[in-house]
């Protein structure tokens, strides 16, 4: 379900977001965090 992400409106001021962040995201499939 992406269409807010996919949207005119979104798509419009991502840049804002987008221009002004930096940083990495890495997924692991499996992963369970510690409790």
């Amino acid at each position: 379900m992406r269409a807010w992400y996919d949207s005119p409106e979104y798509q419009a001021i991502i840049h804002h977001h987008t221009d002004n962040s930096r940083g990495i995201m890495t997924f692991a499939e499996g992963f369970v965090p510690p409790s």
